[in-house]
């Protein structure tokens, strides 16, 4: 399943999960009218596939209707990292005490549902960051893997508490059916990399199978990541024979039967670079 924000919500109102009261709404007219009963102030909210809504002005407070107007104007049609808003999440506006990550997907490689729970929910990278950062007097690197290389290398362009960056598996080729290919071609390689200034190991299988994250795209990231303090590029070789899509964890893409080389890797690298 690929839901929206929305559609998860009315699935938990059906089976009796406690949950704010909000309407859809595709026009402007529908989220003010949607406003009306759901009660003042209300959040509009943006409906896309892609974090950062926040950040990119996709999620606006509003107290009255003319409010509701204004910012449901402003965010219908807006285009959030190639995504564009063609529904509005028009909820009544809640008085937060506490906010925690509640997360249930599925662990391929064990063939099980994984749960996972953080008191740090409701944050964006940066103020994970920043908030590791102040508990823990340590350095704090963001390490991704495929798809979450976007979001690795989102925070260490943004982030001022980021000591370095580590992409396994990158995204170096979009696939022309995703929708963040009209903005990102060549994946996180067409984000402004230039802007990261934080040591940074890239690391692949040199057998990648997966048409999105080959071994030669590697090479593009690191001339790309012109500013870093440092750059690494480490292709692993060997490992076991694929016992999943070329896509997935049990296949070179996820350094299968060769796991413990590459967390070898990264730590080496880290380490070497800890100031």
């Amino acid at each position: 399943m690929n839901l929206y924000e929305y559609q998860g919500k009315q699935f938990f109102a059906r089976y009796g999960i406690p949950v704010s009261p909000g309407e859809a709404a595709r026009t402007v007219d529908e989220a003010v009218a949607a406003a009306e009963r759901v009660g003042y102030p209300v959040v509009i909210k943006a409906q896309v596939q892609v974090g950062g809504r926040g950040k990119a002005g996709g999620i606006k407070l509003a107290a009255n209707p003319d409010e509701c107007r204004e910012h449901a104007t402003n965010i219908l049609g807006m285009d959030i990292k190639g995504h564009t808003v063609e529904i509005v999440w028009v909820e009544h506006a809640s008085d937060i005490a506490e906010e925690y990550y509640a997360s249930f997907t599925l662990d391929r490689s064990a063939k099980k549902h994984l749960g996972m729970l953080s008191a740090r929910g409701g944050v964006d990278i940066e103020a994970v960051a920043a908030h590791l950062k102040k508990q823990a007097d340590v350095p704090v690197w963001l390490i991704g893997t495929s798809m979450g290389t976007f979001s690795a290398a989102g925070g260490a362009i943004a982030a001022k508490n980021v000591a370095g960056l580590v992409l396994t598996s990158t995204i170096t080729s979009a696939q022309p059916d995703w929708e963040i290919a009209r903005s990102h071609r060549d994946g996180v390689a067409s984000m402004p990399l230039s802007q990261i200034s934080v040591p940074a190991l890239i690391v692949s299988h040199r057998n990648d199978g997966c048409r999105s994250t080959p071994a030669a795209g590697a090479a593009k990231l690191k001339d790309r990541l012109t500013k870093a303090a440092k750059v690494e590029v480490a292709l692993l070789d060997g490992g076991a024979a694929p016992l999943s899509g070329p896509c997935e964890a049990k296949a070179q893409h996820g350094f299968f039967g060769i796991e413990a080389q590459a967390v070898d890797t990264i730590a080496s690298f880290i380490k070497a670079n800890i100031r």
